[in-house]
């Protein structure tokens, strides 16, 4: 190579390097904008965790037990460990600083790809597709959720890391990765399709000795995992799965490419959902090539750097066959909080490809590719960047209820459920978690102890609608015209409520779009009853300003 096509090089590296950390400037800020130290749905369950982790009569033994013990289908072990790490550290469990800490695995995920392709001898800018579809919102619940953070992203990198030291020879890498392997194992139940990848992987590699160190851990590992107090909870979806089959391969092929589904428009006129199919087909068929060619190819002529991108893919198979099982209803799969899965189906399938083209093909996958997840970046910062607002001010909302009340208005297990309730009150009474002292809270609680401004014009429909997953009703606010503000609330003479304006309102595990015009929900039956005024709240250059409609909802006595 000659200097000047050293020097060329060497530029063109820095340009990328550039443009990567300006889409991860882009994406931290909005992390560090939006993040707020108010528990979501199953995060309020890491408190419970730690106040029984941490209880005086609670044994060495029995705190072991309580890190691995199940939550849902899973364990989530390495999670309860950060958290009862940030309790430790700030003397409470601070969500704000689990999803920033966690949110850096993001980054580090990136950095781990960035290695094997440095490993396969690849150039550096074939790294941008990779970026494009890491740093981008789309799968906005394993990031802003902590509990997918760190139970779905944070092991996501650690699975990677195992790959890596898998393919090393050394008896410490070996060592390194079985240890993480069983972590994995215990932080999330696709730890399983790491374990048969793994194996797969050693088999193929001629690694005997480690195959069966492997293959006797882990059915030591699995078994106990399995056999100690274990609860299949998802079983009764294995009876819809019976009567309906076709739902569980359109589901299987809706994972692999549900990523670009987006806002349901024609794209290259393509309608969303046959787009969705076909670039699921696409994934499932790179994969399953890949392992073919690998199986049949001389080790020696593929790159060590491919490795673990065929766990990897291996392992989203699983994911995917194994969620189809337990959580299709047969519609095409909008994956929510595991939309990360969807974009690694993406990354694992160009990345395949870029490392077993020819030099000459390989600039023209990669052209492609940077075009393709360019336009996958721009359409997510469009179409889920104003939804980051929107979720800021839900859990903003959800902060002025457990200030007030000590218990959600909107993640309903936890304020229908005495037990939780409990708990709960418990642990904001013992400092364990406190509310953030928000300027929004400030604002909010200000505005609504003046006069608020009279408006007689305006009108909400108000709709009661059943959720069975809930087996109750919800109370849904909708008004098309107003424009949009922070907050809609509700008051009584004694009491009030805060609920975000949005764009949509959001159930849990339930997908959503956005829509005109400012709506929000609430279950009736969380609140205290009486005769409650509807109104709005809007921060304004003049402050913020609490604005009550002639309309009134009535809430009985229980």
């Amino acid at each position: 190579m000659s200097v000047s096509s050293s020097i060329s090089t060497r530029t063109a590296d820095y340009w990328v390097a550039g443009a990567i950390l300006l889409l991860a400037a882009v994406f931290y800020t909005a992390i560090v904008q939006y993040a707020i130290n108010v528990p979501y749905v199953d995060d309020f369950l890491y408190v419970n965790s730690i106040q029984r982790i941490t209880a005086t009569e609670t044994t060495f033994a029995g705190a072991i037990q309580l890190l691995v013990e199940q939550h849902n289908d899973h364990r989530i072990l390495l999670s309860r460990l950060l958290v009862l790490l940030d309790y430790w550290v700030e003397g409470q469990v601070n969500y704000r600083t689990l999803t920033l800490v966690g949110s850096l695995s993001i980054a580090a995920v990136l950095w781990q790809v960035h290695r094997l392709f440095r490993r396969a001898g690849l150039s550096a800018w074939l790294l941008l597709p990779v970026a494009l579809l890491i740093l981008q919102p789309s799968y906005q619940e394993d990031v802003w959720w902590v509990l997918c953070l760190l139970q779905h992203t944070l092991t996501w990198l650690l699975t990677i890391i195992v790959f890596r030291l898998l393919i090393r020879p050394e008896m410490s890498a070996q060592v390194g990765a079985l240890a993480l392997g069983g972590l994995v194992l215990y932080s999330n139940s696709n730890g399983l399709f790491m374990w048969i990848a793994a194996l797969a992987l050693l088999v193929r590699t001629q690694q005997w000795r480690w195959t069966v160190v492997w293959l006797v851990a882990g059915a030591i590992l699995i078994s106990l995992y399995f056999s100690v107090d274990y609860r299949f909870i998802a079983k009764d979806s294995l009876i819809t799965v019976a009567q309906h089959p076709g739902w569980v391969v359109k589901s299987i092929i809706s994972f692999a490419g549900s990523a670009v589904y987006f806002d349901q428009h024609r794209w290259l006129l393509v309608p969303a959902q046959w787009f969705v199919l076909g670039i699921g087909v696409a994934v499932l068929v790179i994969i399953a090539l890949s392992w073919l060619r690998f199986m049949v190819t001389a080790s020696k002529r593929m790159s060590p750097a491919l490795l673990p991108f065929l766990g990897l893919g291996l392992v989203l198979t699983g994911s995917a066959m194994a969620t189809a099982m337990a959580r299709s209803d047969g519609s095409l799969m909008i994956m929510d909080r595991y939309q990360l899965y969807a974009v690694w189906c993406l990354i694992v399938a160009y990345v395949l490809i870029v490392m077993q083209l020819t030099e000459r093909m390989r600039q023209v996958a990669g052209l492609v590719g940077v075009g393709f997840t360019l336009w996958f970046w721009l359409n997510s910062w469009l179409f889920y960047g104003p939804q980051l607002a929107d979720r800021y001010n839900r859990q903003v909302a959800e902060g002025m209820a457990l200030k007030h009340y000590q218990y959600s208005v909107m993640s309903q297990k936890f304020g229908l459920d005495p037990y939780w309730q409990k708990g709960w009150v418990q642990a904001m009474t013992d400092g364990m978690y406190q509310v953030p002292d928000l300027p929004e809270i400030r604002g909010v609680e200000t505005a609504l102890q003046t006069p608020p401004v009279q408006n007689s014009a305006t009108q909400f429909v108000i709709d009661a609608r059943p959720l069975s997953y809930l087996n109750t009703d919800a109370l849904f606010f909708q008004q098309d015209t107003l424009p949009k503000p922070d907050f809609i609330y509700l008051r009584s003479a004694t009491n009030w409520y805060v609920l975000p304006a949005q764009r949509m309102p959001k159930p849990i595990m339930k997908p959503w779009l956005v829509n005109k015009g400012v709506k929000s929900m609430v279950l009736p039956i969380l609140l205290k009853p009486g005769t409650y005024r509807l109104g709005w709240v809007r921060n304004t250059t003049a402050g913020w300003i609490a604005t009550a409609t002639t309309q009134e909802v009535s809430v009985p006595e229980k």
